[in-house]
């Protein structure tokens, strides 16, 4: 629905005559007007109803776009289960409707595929044809000094996060598995089904390829530059086996308030 939305600011109760639904805090809900409350509009298996909410409890979806604002609103999402096509039994959201909600809770309207998000932002760099690695940072490092920074290949986005104190990439993103070589040949397939914080290394050495070497497509929403270009590639599918080993491959990181900073931790997967 178009027009002016708030984002509820904790889980909601909504209800009406013959009405009623339960949103969960981040819950984007089409402004109709105010009087005592705020009038917004919500659906059910009956169709699309109106009810009042208090002030306290939402915020507005117009307010400045700053950086630490949207990482700020993103780890709401973190932990959050993973729902293809945005939905599932559990709810949940998969890479581009995690992307689209998060700017949407500031006014900011994306496409809901993942292809056209990376076409969507500001500017965008095509890095599909850059093999040097340290070049490809290069690149991620100066787009990020532009603005907020969307990843992407074929069939996912993901929110650039910056660097850890050790120097890697990393990126919250919506996934659902990724592949891991195994030391004595083969692969394990390793699910996840979450809102993640992960280093871009993951799934280097499998028939996948890490996720950094899979980016094609580097989008910036912030400042104009000189130029601009897209690109495409795929991979193919891992293969199971026994032989597995462990590593710190997702990074869970503690939620955060405007007076913490982010705090990361490892999870091992075996």
């Amino acid at each position: 629905m178009h027009g002016q939305r708030v984002e509820a600011d904790q889980p909601l109760a909504l209800k009406t005559t013959g009405a009623a639904a339960q949103c969960p805090a981040g819950t984007l809900l089409p402004l109709v007007g105010e009087g005592a409350g705020v009038r917004v509009r919500f659906a059910d298996a009956t169709g699309f109803h109106t009810t009042e909410v208090a002030e306290e409890r939402v915020q507005s979806t117009h307010r400045p776009l700053t950086r630490r604002a949207l990482l700020t609103e993103a780890f709401r999402f973190l932990d959050s289960p993973y729902g293809w096509g945005g939905g599932g039994s559990d709810g949940g959201h998969d890479c581009s409707s995690f992307v689209m909600e998060v700017f949407g809770s500031f006014g900011v309207r994306l496409p809901r595929h993942s292809a056209w998000q990376a076409r969507a932002g500001t500017f965008s760099v095509d890095v599909s044809k850059v093999a040097v690695e340290s070049e490809r940072l290069q690149l991620i490092e100066a787009a990020a000094r532009k603005g907020v920074v969307l990843l992407s290949f074929p069939g996912h986005v993901m929110l650039y996060l910056g660097r850890s104190e050790s120097g890697a990439p990393m990126v919250l993103h919506a996934i659902a598995e990724y592949a891991e070589a195994c030391p004595g040949g083969g692969e394990t397939l390793h699910q996840i089904d979450g809102i993640s914080v992960s280093d871009l290394n993951l799934g280097r050495g499998s028939s996948r390829k890490s996720l950094f070497e899979r980016i094609t497509t580097v989008t910036v929403i912030g400042k104009p530059p000189a130029s601009s270009s897209r690109a495409p590639p795929r991979c193919g599918p891992p293969h199971p086996c026994r032989n597995r080993r462990q590593r710190a491959a997702i990074h869970r990181t503690s939620r955060s308030s405007p007076r913490h900073a982010f705090r990361t931790r490892s999870s091992r997967y075996a």
